[in-house]
């Protein structure tokens, strides 16, 4: 996340470009008057949104931005793209276990008529006995 935080604009960055450090009364041509209030924009704001847009569009975007842990609120914060890879691990463990041959034994099942059962395998074997 350092290079996203390499583009935030801070007070020291405005030294030159703001218009309130100018002089009350501008002597210059109005062609360098004008200028100076586009200088600020010009050359500080859009190159650092553009930096910005930059970095997020990249590959490498989702690393840029930080996020809580999705999968437990003890550990340290992460960044979106370790966030995504947490919650696709976390996914995978669940789909491994579900498709396992005991995977319709270990998922609950809601009260169906004329079947007691608790669990799918239990159902799936209850509902072919009537």
């Amino acid at each position: 996340m350092s290079e996203i935080l390499e583009l935030k604009i801070v007070d020291v960055d405005y030294t030159g470009k703001d218009v309130a450090s100018l002089p009350d009364v501008l002597t210059g041509t109005p062609a360098e008057n004008k200028a100076v209030f586009d200088t600020l924009v010009k050359e500080l704001v859009a190159p650092r949104l553009n930096a910005l847009i930059d970095l997020l569009n990249g590959q490498a975007g989702a690393a840029q931005i930080g996020a809580e842990n999705p999968v437990s609120v003890t550990e340290q914060p992460v960044t979106v793209q370790e966030a995504l890879s947490l919650l696709r691990n976390y996914v995978d463990g669940f789909i491994e276990e579900y498709q396992s041959p005991l995977g319709a034994s270990q998922i609950g099942l809601s009260p169906i008529p004329d079947i007691a059962a608790s669990t799918v395998q239990e159902g799936l074997h209850d509902s072919h006995e009537w």
